[in-house]
């Protein structure tokens, strides 16, 4: 039986106060810079994707720009393209006499 009382976190439950600014960071949003970091590139490209209207919408709080987790998985799935039926043959080049 457990000895914890109803009140009390399990060990593996964060400890985030609720008045934490970046309690949502991390779990549903990302900021600029963490976008950048798991799409392995940089923040300016970042930038770039947004200004040519391809990139995953954002909202601005203060300074810093927030992309939803779950809008973000949904622009990456709309990039996926569909495999073609057949693979793509390289063309022979022809002999020399």
């Amino acid at each position: 039986m457990s000895t914890t009382s109803p009140n009390t976190l399990p060990a593996s439950a964060p400890t985030s106060e609720p008045n934490d600014p970046d309690l949502l960071v991390g779990t549903l949003y990302l900021r600029k810079e963490d976008l950048a970091r798991e799409l392995r590139c940089t923040t300016r490209q970042i930038e770039r994707i947004h200004e040519s209207g391809l990139g995953p919408p954002r909202f601005r709080i203060g300074k810093r720009y927030y992309y939803s987790r779950e809008s973000v998985l949904a622009w990456l799935k709309s990039l996926e393209q569909p495999r073609s039926a057949s693979p793509r043959r390289r063309r022979q080049k022809p002999a020399v006499a």
